[in-house]
């Protein structure tokens, strides 16, 4: 993804602000014809079943054509974007965003409401989704397979991850059919402020119905501190990726390696139980250590709420990971678990 400047916009190096109460906004079942009126249309810039937004802007065009430029670029990397482009219209200019489906447009219009000088923004699909999925078949679905997805593992690896852990009933209380995606990644920047910059970014993300949290949790053991992202859909996951990545100090993904990485598992623990938490984490750390395909576990904690924890695991395989779930001494962690924490366990995928 592009650096700071590079993929974000205007927004003074920081999230998007979220004051989208000066631009008019409006939903409309044609926007086909409006796109034709832009020399865009079905089956050459864009197909049908798709949804596309289009954004006015009073701006000045060589301005706003090098912020769209840096923000197709952060864009591009999702399968979802159909892409971005600037268009000119009845002396305005015309930014137009297509992507595959509703959800990884509404993410993206957040940050395409905060390029200059927009003040109107137009949404709506593309034709008939049921019809344009009868048309692509099964090819489409298994070109986009074969593409890679934007989110950080494919499906049907997280589908077959999902149903054995479901056999084994870890997610230990967590209701079952909720999926989050959860981005993690870890910064060797000074903690106080990464921080300061999480913070701002979290402030801008919560304007977006699919954002849970982004916090900082900090390794005690280690000069290396996560930041945590909850997402609703791997869509809204995979847009605040790239404004992720431009935190300061960041030193890769936690699953910017060769071997399995598992979900993340966080812990809300009563703060009588804190100190009782952290030492049954040691021993099974312990445990772990000496298991087949184990590499690496650190407990990290939330720099807002020490009693708020973040387990990170790493595995050579899967198969190693699912040995470890599969053990009386994991059963027995959980059953003892329920006793010590004040929330439900939350077992994530990593997106």
């Amino acid at each position: 993804h592009p650096g700071s400047g590079g993929g974000r916009p205007d927004s003074g190096g920081g999230p998007p602000s979220g004051d989208s109460a000066d631009v008019e906004s409006r939903e409309t079942d044609d926007l086909v014809s409006l796109l034709a009126t832009l020399g865009l249309h079905t089956g050459e810039e864009f197909d049908a079943g798709d949804y596309g937004l289009v954004l006015y802007s009073d701006a000045d065009a060589q301005e706003l054509q090098a912020e769209v430029d840096d923000l197709r670029e952060n864009f591009d990397h999702y399968d979802t974007h159909g892409g971005t482009t600037v268009r000119a219209q009845s002396g305005r200019s015309a930014v137009v965003s297509v992507w595959e489906n509703e959800r990884a447009a509404d993410t993206a219009l957040g940050f395409l409401t905060d390029l200059p000088g927009v003040s109107e923004s137009v949404r709506g699909p593309l034709g008939d989704a049921d019809a344009a999925t009868e048309a692509h078949g099964e090819s489409d679905t298994d070109a986009h397979h074969e593409s890679g997805s934007p989110a950080r593992g494919s499906s049907a690896d997280e589908a077959s991850i999902r149903e054995a852990l479901a056999d084994l009933d870890v997610y230990a209380g967590q209701p079952h059919g909720e999926d989050v995606y959860a981005l993690v990644l870890y910064s060797q920047a000074d903690l106080d402020t990464l921080e300061t910059e999480v913070a701002d970014l979290a402030e801008g993300f919560d304007r977006y119905d699919t954002h849970e949290w982004t916090t900082v949790y900090d390794d005690p053991e280690s000069d290396t501190a996560a930041v945590v992202s909850l997402w609703e859909t791997a869509d809204a996951a995979d847009t605040a990726s790239g404004y992720l990545e431009n935190l300061p100090g960041v030193v890769g993904w936690a699953e910017d390696t060769d071997g399995f990485g598992t979900m993340g598992m966080f812990y809300t623990v009563k703060s009588e139980y804190h100190e009782e938490f952290v030492g049954k984490f040691d021993a099974v750390g312990d445990l772990l250590a000496g298991m087949d395909g184990h590499r690496e576990t650190a407990l990290l904690f939330n720099t807002d709420d020490e009693n708020d924890m973040f387990i990170a695991s790493q595995w050579d395989s899967k198969e190693d990971a699912m040995a470890f779930f599969r053990s009386d001494e994991f059963a027995d962690t959980v059953d003892w678990g329920r006793d010590v924490l004040a929330d439900k366990p939350r077992h994530v995928f990593l997106a």
